[in-house]
């Protein structure tokens, strides 16, 4: 069946998707950051929810592409979720904000090849500030130099909102306002660093 928009009626605490109503444990993929991401909905008195293999709560809201996956292709991806990971290593959730491509490519691949989590990616405050608003990482790693909104400008939004505020940080530049990262409590790392040092703290708020 082709993509479409979710559509949720508060009132009714229902959701649509291509004007089936969707009920609980069904099966769906939602398009996030332009990854297909599956998984079975639940749902509460504040609304509905996409959960992950990873047990990661999606908040679903009316505007988000989804799709119901063929059997086959859901398997296949649930399985692809576990593959990779490290005999008895907890996966968590990782979402990088880097705006230099090299850079953001080389941490990338580091999540992925030297820790057992899921990462990801995008390179600017305003699309990880809506990625937010449907998903809770584990785990923020922020560039300062970001266009349009800093990482700092971005650390200082996420604080104020309630239910983001307790997401470990780690922020990383190659221009590195020390004092306000201090100020703040940030972990910070100037580029370049040394990878075990980094990798080291980043499963130290996750662990």
């Amino acid at each position: 069946m082709s993509s479409g928009s979710l559509i949720h009626h508060q009132h009714q605490n229902r959701l649509e998707l291509n004007g089936l109503a969707l009920r609980r444990r069904e099966q769906v993929e939602v398009c996030i950051l332009r990854h297909w991401i599956p998984g079975q909905l639940d749902k509460d008195a504040t609304g509905w929810y996409l959960i992950t293999s990873d047990k990661v709560e999606i908040r679903l809201r009316s505007g988000l592409v989804g799709r119901f996956p063929e059997v086959s292709s859901f398997s296949r991806q649930l399985s692809k979720g576990y593959s990779n990971r490290p005999e008895g290593a907890e996966r968590k959730l990782i979402l990088l904000v880097e705006d230099d491509k090299s850079h953001g490519s080389m941490m990338y691949q580091l999540f992925r090849q030297e820790t057992p989590h899921r990462v990801y990616a995008t390179s600017d405050g305003q699309t990880a500030w809506e990625f937010l608003q449907h998903v809770k990482p584990n785990l923020l790693v922020l560039d300062y130099l970001l266009p349009e909104m800093n990482g700092l400008m971005l650390y200082d939004r996420i604080c104020a909102e309630e239910s983001l505020h307790d997401i470990p940080v780690l922020m990383v530049s190659a221009a590195l306002p020390s004092d306000e990262v201090k100020k703040r409590g940030i972990v910070g790392f100037q580029k370049p660093f040394e990878i075990d040092n980094f990798l080291h703290a980043v499963e130290g708020p996750i662990a």
